[in-house]
């Protein structure tokens, strides 16, 4: 994938990565994609948010629940 193209990879609710996730599980996305496609980063408010890197997706189905 292009990095300009529409992400294919969306989330049906955006609070549960920094929510649950993180808070809870130390956000398990971020290890179990071989491809690094979910990334936590820190916002300008100096905050973590889940970044989603949809154009280095190689499609090997581990996030598809």
């Amino acid at each position: 994938h292009d990095k300009d193209e529409p992400p294919h990879l969306t989330l049906k609710d955006d609070s549960v990565p920094t929510s649950v996730n993180l808070a809870i599980y130390d956000g398990p996305e971020q290890r179990f994609c071989p491809a690094g496609v979910y990334e936590y980063v820190e916002n300008d408010s100096g905050q973590r948010q889940l970044q989603i890197n949809a154009q280095n997706c190689i499609h090997c189905k581990t996030c598809d629940i």
